[in-house]
């Protein structure tokens, strides 16, 4: 793997950011992209917002915390922004994009704001250009969004979907935009059959209440079309996309 300096930058500026801080550890400085970089950063934003229990966990505290700052953006007012800032932009040169042309000084420039809205629409969500608690939580992860190996465009599109279609739902998490069928992907479309019928007690597992309150559902068939607000005909075709079935054209976003 190639030594990228601006991610060498992220790695440096958090070891003299944060070194001494408890619960954090220093990262080694190599210019790699990893989950201990990112963990690196989740933990340094959890010291930002006022955690003290440090987690490599991006879990519902932190998103608790973030939510009560608001979207990260230039106009966001807070004590630590200036590190919060370089938190974004450091989960942004690990991710590929160019947060403030190699920069890490506290600013948001409108490098930020372009950086930002790339990496909302490759994931499919509305281009803000502003950092929403739940675009924080996949920044900081490995999961890619941009289309990668074996990914096929079909299944890219159905996952750019669902992150547009249930990014304010309170059961879903933004899941990898990169044309591949992982077990994220897999338990996020179950999520979803499970809310679409109304399911009690959705946990992401296909089990003998989901089975029963799918097989009461009457049969798609040519001419199926969803009601306004409930997605079901598109689910299914989701599901034939990621089983390597074509479905259809309808769910871009």
């Amino acid at each position: 793997m190639a030594d990228d300096p601006w991610v060498r930058k992220v790695q440096q500026w958090l070891n003299d950011t944060y070194t001494g801080v408890s619960g954090w550890s220093p990262v080694t400085v190599d210019g790699q992209t990893g989950w201990t970089t990112m963990y690196a950063l989740t933990r340094a934003l959890q010291h930002e917002v006022g955690l003290t229990a440090l987690s490599d966990n991006f879990g519902t505290g932190t998103l608790s915390a973030l939510t009560a700052i608001g979207n990260i953006g230039p106009s966001t007012s807070n004590a630590n922004i200036a590190n919060i800032y370089n938190i974004v932009v450091g989960g942004l040169y690990c991710k590929g994009y160019n947060g403030d042309n190699g920069n890490l000084d506290g600013t948001w420039t409108t490098t930020t704001t372009a950086a930002v809205t790339s990496l909302q629409s490759d994931i499919g969500v509305p281009t803000t250009g502003t950092v929403s608690p739940k675009v924080f939580k996949a920044l900081l992860t490995m999961d890619a969004y941009i289309l990668i190996g074996t990914g096929t465009g079909p299944v890219r599109e159905v996952q750019r979907w669902m992150n547009a279609t249930y990014i304010d739902k309170s059961w879903f998490y933004i899941i990898p935009a990169d044309g591949s069928y992982s077990r994220d992907v897999q338990e996020a479309l179950v999520y979803a059959i499970q809310d679409e019928l109304g399911v009690a007690g959705a946990n992401g597992n296909y089990g003998p209440g989901t089975r029963a309150a799918v097989a009461a559902q009457p049969n798609i068939t040519v001419g199926s079309s969803d009601a306004a607000g409930h997605y079901w005909v598109r689910l299914f075709q989701a599901a034939l996309r990621f089983n390597t079935y074509d479905g259809s054209s309808q769910m871009r976003v």
